[in-house]
């Protein structure tokens, strides 16, 4: 079967392909081209056993697949693969399963709610305003890196919502944390697509796996430190709550600690560190990736800016509020189209807990079910010319065609991500702040641009936009 898979000789309904495609892997240059070739084979999804490797073959409805899937209370933990990161992320929410996955989603919900989303909207613009600043610098160039700013100011935000504290990397231009994280990234995806690396014992005793301690402890300092400082304000003050309400992520978790002790500190650091990583890459990616695509569409960036000030009217520079957020629904349009073209996190997988039934096919105990987002949101049968960028499919008139499970940018069912509320409402705010100040031309087009598969959609090369003030060229032709 392994020469079949290798060869493409293996009957077209065969149930299972053999797991030496991740060997294959290795072997491309394009790791689009992979995952396009991959995913081509198993129509719309992919399952991967931990040991021996086989990839469940599953010819279904897309949609259907996903709801089954999703919806299974038999599929619900992580995949085994996501034991990699836990020496960055440790056992936290996004790494763990079972009872404790179950806790830490209770104990840490109530920070994600509308109104608790709500009260980190001041930092949210703050910070926006803070990279509206830098890119003024930026005006008289030929291009800028855009990614490059918009991580940074997502870094800032971050850690002052979920540890309350200011860092003002951007204001530094200080990359160290950026290109530590990055880095990790790199050698966590090698990692997965180099099947001799996976003993844990091998792969630490390698350059790579050496290199990775090194970039972690980049994260780990920042985040010791901070857990110190707050623990002993803590102790001195006795509490950091007012009326339950908690000023950051951070506040939270250590009041737990301290009330229940259900929580040690090597657990706050686990879930601060999850938070601080999930929560500026995903933000920064998306903005990215819409700014790119707004600078390749003079029509759709003249609807934003029309929108903008419709909603702002003459006062352009007056503090933007909720409900400004709420009034931009051409800007949700583009920023939906953004994801389902380029989704920040292009797969997750599921892992089985015991023999389980999805869409009528057996996924053996210890199966993990891979999700392929990147594709399945160029489904036509959902979306016709998927690979076309256009908003307007995510217009009320539009968007109710759309199945429930057509469009899960940011997954489904019991493993959702619960931080959704405070991603789009920074995203929006980013998005937001900039274009009320800027125009952007893209000066590479879509097809020199390709989607690297990492742990984030991450573009091959630096997304170089033109970056000029619309208090000079505001009703003026942006692409001169």
């Amino acid at each position: 079967m392994d020469w079949a898979w290798w060869t493409g000789s293996l009957a077209p309904n065969s149930p299972y392909l053999s797991s030496l495609a991740l060997i294959k892997r290795v072997v491309y240059h394009d790791p689009v081209l992979f995952e396009m070739d991959l995913v081509s084979r198993l129509a719309c999804a992919a399952a991967i056993k931990e040991t021996p490797g086989v990839f469940a073959h599953v010819r279904q409805s897309v949609v259907r697949l996903c709801q089954d899937l999703l919806k299974c209370n038999k599929m619900s933990d992580k995949s085994w693969v996501y034991k990699w990161m836990e020496p960055a992320l440790g056992k936290g929410i996004i790494t763990c399963s079972g009872e404790k996955a179950k806790f830490l989603r209770r104990l840490l919900m109530p920070s994600f709610h509308t109104d608790a989303v709500r009260k980190h909207l001041k930092v949210f613009i703050e910070e926006s305003e803070t990279l509206v600043n830098v890119l003024k610098e930026e005006t008289n160039k030929e291009f800028t890196n855009i990614e490059n700013f918009i991580t940074l100011c997502t870094i800032d935000i971050v850690l002052e919502t979920m540890l309350g504290t200011k860092m003002d990397v951007l204001k530094n231009g200080n990359l160290l944390y950026k290109t530590a994280l990055e880095r990790a990234e790199d050698i966590f995806i090698s990692r997965l697509y180099k099947p001799w690396l996976w003993p844990s014992f091998i792969f630490w005793n390698t350059t790579h796996g050496k290199e990775f301690k090194q970039y972690m402890n980049v994260l780990d300092e920042i985040t010791k430190r901070v857990i110190q400082e707050k623990k002993e304000k803590h102790l001195r003050e006795k509490s950091e709550t007012r009326n339950g309400k908690y000023k950051a992520l951070l506040d939270l978790l250590l009041a737990k600690h301290f009330e229940t002790h259900e929580l040690n500190e090597d657990d706050i650091r686990e879930e601060v560190n999850t938070f601080i990583l999930a929560g500026h890459q995903t933000v920064a990616t998306s903005a990215s990736w819409a700014l790119f695509l707004i600078g390749l569409h003079p029509e759709v960036q003249a609807k934003i800016h029309e929108e903008i000030d419709e909603v702002f009217r003459d006062d352009m520079k007056r503090p933007l509020t909720e409900i400004d957020l709420k009034n931009l629904h051409y800007l949700d349009c583009v920023l939906k189209e953004t994801d389902r073209l380029y989704p920040a996190i292009p797969l997750f997988a599921r892992q089985a807990t015991e023999d389980s039934n999805v869409c009528g096919y057996v996924i053996p105990k210890g199966t993990s079910c891979v999700v392929p987002l990147y594709f399945l949101n160029r489904n036509e049968d959902v979306f016709p010319e998927p690979n076309k960028f256009d908003p307007d499919r995510f217009l009320p008139e539009n968007s109710s065609n759309i199945p429930e499970y057509g469009y899960i940018p940011f997954s489904a069912g019991a493993r959702s991500c619960i931080g959704y509320k405070y991603a789009e409402m920074e995203l929006k705010t980013i998005m937001c702040s900039i274009l009320r100040n800027f125009t952007v031309k893209s000066l590479d087009d879509r097809d020199k641009i390709q989607p690297i598969m990492n742990i984030v959609l991450r573009p091959s090369q630096p997304i170089r936009l033109r970056i000029r003030s619309r208090s000079i060229q505001k009703h003026s032709q942006i692409f001169n």
